[in-house]
């Protein structure tokens, strides 16, 4: 039993290859927050997820939320960036998913310690720079 729970572990942990976090700035039309911790894991199928933690999409917006952003292609380039891109992504929150804020046109990149990603949801678009914590 504690071989198949060990070999387990290990298939899972391999299909994660880099799970990073980055802390900076996002903005929504002219809505800004600062000091946004994002972590994005990168799976060996080449694929992500990007989480944006404690969140609001708008200064009046009573709660905070953890944004799941799943599904993102990840490729690394040819100067050894990690490019993801996606579209059509209905994100998560709080157990809920919320097809009304489908995310479309996302571009993100990991150049060294930096992640830089933009794109649109509800018509708006999302911005957001972070560097990577150690």
């Amino acid at each position: 039993m504690k071989k198949t729970i060990t070999l387990l572990l290990a298939l899972i942990v391999g299909l994660v290859l880099q799970a990073q976090t980055f802390v900076g700035s996002m903005t929504i039309a002219s809505f800004g927050q600062k000091n946004v911790k994002c972590t994005l894991t990168v799976y060996s199928h080449g694929h992500a997820t990007l989480v944006m933690q404690r969140v609001k999409f708008a200064k009046l917006m009573p709660v905070r939320v953890d944004m799941a952003v799943s599904g993102l292609t990840a490729k690394q380039d040819a100067d050894g960036n990690l490019r993801l891109t996606g579209t059509g992504i209905i994100p998560t929150a709080g157990g809920r998913t919320y097809p009304k804020k489908t995310i479309t046109d996302f571009h993100g990149t990991v150049r060294g310690s930096t992640l830089s990603a933009t794109f649109t949801m509800s018509q708006k678009t999302v911005t957001y720079t972070g560097t990577k914590q150690k």
